[in-house]
C-alpha cells in the first residue's frame, strides 16, 4: 500500500504530471484499481493502510470514489490514525458537494477557470467552529481568509 500511496503523492509533486490531466487521471485510475483489489482481498490491515487507501480514492472524480474514501478514512480514524480525521472531513465535504448538497465543514473551494477567483462552495450553516475543531479543521473565518489569500496571489 505504501508504494502505491508514494506514487500517488509523487505524481502530485511532479508539475509535468500535474499539468497533464489525462496522464494524472490515467495514473489515478490504475492506482484505484489496485487498491480495490487490496480491499476485495481484505489486504488492508493497519489504520495507516486505510488512510493511504482513502487518500487514493480522495483523488477520484466520482461519487463512488468519494464514498469509498469516506468509508476508508472513517475506518482509519476508528483504528486511531491521527491524520485520518481531517482528511475524512475533507472527503465528506467533497462527497456532499458531488451529491448536490452543501458541505459540512467548508473545506471545498474552486474556481471556474484559471483566471477567475476562488470561491468556497456552499456550506451548511449549522456546523460550528467547535465541531470543525473536533475534526482538525480551521474555523470558518480562517478558511475564508485562506481563499481570499489565494485570490490575492493572482
Amino acid at each position: 500500500m505504501l508504494t502505491i500511496f508514494n506514487k500517488d503523492q509523487k505524481d502530485r509533486e511532479d508539475s509535468l504530471i500535474c499539468n497533464d490531466g489525462k496522464l494524472l487521471t490515467k495514473n489515478d485510475v490504475a492506482r484505484k484499481k489496485i487498491v480495490r483489489e487490496f480491499i476485495r482481498k481484505n489486504d488492508l490491515s493497519s489504520a495507516e493502510d486505510y488512510f493511504m487507501a482513502g487518500m487514493i480514492f480522495h483523488h477520484g472524480r466520482s461519487i463512488r470514489d468519494s464514498t469509498t474514501a469516506v468509508r476508508l478514512l472513517k475506518k482509519s480514524h476508528e483504528m486511531e490514525f491521527p491524520k485520518a480525521l481531517a482528511l475524512y472531513a475533507m472527503c465528506l465535504d467533497r462527497l456532499l458537494i458531488k451529491q448536490g448538497h452543501k458541505q459540512k465543514f467548508g473545506t471545498q473551494y474552486r474556481r471556474k477557470h484559471s483566471k477567475s477567483e476562488w470561491i468556497i462552495l456552499p456550506i451548511d450553516s449549522s456546523t460550528t467552529d467547535t465541531e470543525r475543531k473536533k475534526y482538525n479543521i480551521l474555523p470558518l473565518k480562517k478558511l475564508i481568509a485562506n481563499v481570499k489569500k489565494l485570490n490575492s496571489k493572482k
